[in-house]
């Protein structure tokens, strides 16, 4: 019932084996260095344009 959380991840290696090992939740310079709140909406916005995900998490 937990759920894990890898933060720091920065290479394809350390992302391929948190993924294997079903990790939850990945953070880390892999996917963005830190960003102001304005910068990180833009980043989103191209994300989803990029993947079709959406913007809103649903449970």
């Amino acid at each position: 019932g937990l759920t894990v959380v890898a933060e720091g991840v920065e290479t394809d290696d350390q992302l391929n084996l948190l993924l294997e090992v079903g990790c939850d939740v990945i953070q880390g310079y892999y996917f963005s260095r830190p960003l102001w709140a304005e910068q990180f909406q833009d980043w989103a916005a191209r994300r989803a344009e990029l993947t079709g995900d959406s913007l809103v998490a649903t449970s």
